[in-house]
């Protein structure tokens, strides 16, 4: 349980006035996140102190009915505490970044601290995507490794001697390189067969598109070790594209650009 207290004047007592249920308050001074004690804002520092101990942090007690475990004279602004004290947006910002604040509870506090809010949100969105993107390609990973270890949802492919022979070619150096083409009937297994010659292909879906799709700007050398184009519906798009497919050996390649070509992003590829 938190006890918070701030005293309007000064009192000549001992923490043994403080005790609860024969435990003891703990008054030493502490600089927990670092950032050092005020001296000519000892309030400031004093207030920070208390948003330390009143903020629902991971593994924060509650009690029987969900409810936090603080009690006391002081509090933030937005309660209706009879002494608040306002809180800057750095205060729960250093606790979410020190891994002490859930992402939902931060951005509640950012909201209520009214400081600061626009650029701390962009930047708890950035890790929350990041989050996600992390989560959703472990996952993927675990449902390709547990399908693939089911015998009777996928069986190893045989191994193609001209395929074989085409990722030789990838050993040495050479102006450019050539493309593997797999022409066969829908629903063969052409996709899965095509990305069983790579450890971490990156699968694009062309369709009918004339352009390279956007997720093209995910493809990272040394991650991919290949490129699989699924569903190449007219053979002119690897024509039109032959530069991109093939590879320049002295500089990189344009895979998309703005209709000015103020903007644009390019692959070693």
């Amino acid at each position: 349980m938190h006890c918070m207290l701030q005293f309007a004047s000064s009192v000549n007592c001992t923490r043994r006035r403080f005790f609860f249920e024969k435990m003891k308050p703990n008054a030493r001074p502490n600089d927990i996140l670092g950032e050092g004690y005020g001296r000519r804002n000892l309030q400031v520092s004093l207030d920070r102190a208390f948003f330390y101990v009143w903020a629902d942090k991971l593994g924060t007690q509650r009690d029987e009915a969900g409810a936090e475990c603080t009690t006391g004279n002081y509090e933030p602004c937005w309660t209706s505490a009879a002494r608040k004290y306002p809180v800057r947006g750095r205060w729960p910002e250093s606790l979410w970044k020190a891994h002490k604040l859930g992402h939902a509870e931060y951005e509640r506090y950012l909201y209520l601290c009214r400081d600061g809010v626009l650029s701390r949100k962009r930047n708890l969105d950035a890790v929350r995507d990041k989050e996600a993107r992390d989560k959703a390609s472990e996952e993927m990973a675990a449902r390709v490794r547990r399908i693939r270890a089911n015998p009777d949802l996928f069986r190893p492919f045989p191994e193609v001697p001209a395929a074989a022979a085409w990722l030789k070619v990838f050993d040495k150096d050479a102006f450019r390189y050539p493309l593997l083409v797999v022409v066969g009937p829908s629903g063969t297994g052409k996709t899965e067969w095509a990305k069983s010659l790579f450890k971490t292909a990156l699968e694009l879906k062309v369709g009918s598109l004339v352009h390279f799709p956007d997720r093209m700007r995910a493809f990272t050398p040394g991650t991919h070790d290949g490129l699989v184009l699924d569903d190449v519906r007219d053979l002119d798009f690897l024509v039109q594209h032959q530069e991109k497919l093939q590879g320049k050996y002295d500089y990189q390649v344009e895979f998309g650009s703005t209709p000015g070509g103020q903007l644009s992003y390019e692959k070693d590829s």
